[in-house]
């Protein structure tokens, strides 16, 4: 933060010695959402207040306050786009992906009351860098198996074959030079629209694969004895088909991405994120939310590698860029200067 113009700033423990005095003598606190209740009380700065939540849809509004005064912006890192979409039909818990990847939902859905005020939303701001819980996932709240991606993040990285034998192979492999054309590589989970969701993604992969048997594919959870075999797998398929799940975002948007894979992404266009990995035709393919168009649009594109290996290289070109804390600070230096 100091090198992009912030000199005074201080990160602290809520539960050090340290922590009342300098909260209470802070001008703009940058915490998540679920201490902002206690910190109202013990200071008069301003907030910009992070949202962990795994749903791109703005937390419910008594939750934090985002039309109290003093939360001046709110950080995502997945995000609804337009923000408006925040006003549409939704229900459990605010989530509004149920309502289209399950449309026997639809009456139970709700508009919400009040809605967003424009105002509000635009305090809301995409700038959470989930790539960061892959790049340092021991420090930053990721899994100890994203390790396994660290070559990911150094152009042309090679690693030891499978078996340790042979010749160093490159982690990102060229898409022409893989062998599983389309893959949705994970379970069903328990929640029976997500069930039904991610039934039907395996079931349109299949689809595509009768009518072209040419096609090597797989078709939902595929046994793997170990994560580096999981990877190992990825590492071999042109384009991954990652469906919701309890949100719309998922790990393995990043992991596909990260192993050099298309990210092939429901209603992608609704969607943006911290660097945006979800922006259809440059960083990730948008298909339906029931993936009945998954053939039309994969098709024309596993004809043309080179428009394809375009969108996976500038998809992990900017997960490697934004995996560097610089790139956070000056973005949050320009928020700070437009709204404290």
């Amino acid at each position: 933060m100091a090198r992009v113009g912030v000199p005074n700033y201080r990160a602290v423990r809520f539960d050090s010695e340290k922590a009342p005095k300098m909260i209470g003598d802070a001008e703009v606190i940058i915490t998540s959402a679920a201490m902002v209740p206690k910190l109202l009380e013990m200071s008069q700065a301003q907030f910009v207040v992070v949202e962990r939540a795994d749903s791109a849809s703005v937390v419910e509004d008594n939750f934090y306050g985002i039309n109290n005064p003093r939360v001046i912006a709110v950080l995502k890192h997945t995000s609804l786009h337009p923000l408006s979409r925040n006003n549409d039909d939704l229900l459990l818990h605010g989530r509004h992906h149920y309502v289209q990847i399950d449309p026997s939902l639809a009456p139970s859905a709700r508009k919400r009351a009040p809605p967003f005020s424009p105002a509000a939303l635009r305090k809301v701001h995409v700038m959470v860098p989930q790539v960061f819980r892959f790049r340092n996932p021991t420090e930053c709240g990721g899994k100890r198996h994203y390790l396994h991606l660290a070559p990911a993040f150094q152009p042309n990285a090679t690693i030891a074959p499978a078996g340790g034998n042979g010749t160093a192979q490159l982690f990102i492999r060229p898409l022409a030079n893989r062998s599983i054309d389309i893959a949705f590589l994970g379970g069903f989970q328990n929640h029976e629209s997500l069930k039904k969701h991610r039934s039907k993604a395996a079931a349109a992969i299949r689809a595509v694969a009768s009518r072209h048997p040419r096609l090597n594919v797989v078709a939902g959870f595929k046994k793997t004895e170990t994560v580096a075999e999981f990877y190992e797998l990825l590492r071999d398929v042109k384009f991954f088909v990652s469906p919701y799940g309890y949100g719309e975002f998922a790990n393995k948007d990043y992991e596909a991405v990260l192993s050099g894979c298309v990210l092939v992404k429901p209603l992608a266009h609704q969607l943006t994120a911290f660097p945006n990995i979800y922006k259809p035709g440059v960083s990730a393919v948008s298909v339906a939310g029931d993936f009945s168009d998954l053939g039309r649009v994969v098709l024309p594109l596993l004809k043309s590698l080179p428009k394809a290996q375009a969108i996976a290289d500038s998809a992990l070109g900017q997960l490697r860029k934004f995996s560097h804390p610089g790139i956070l600070a000056e973005h949050l230096s320009m928020l700070l200067d437009e709204v404290a």
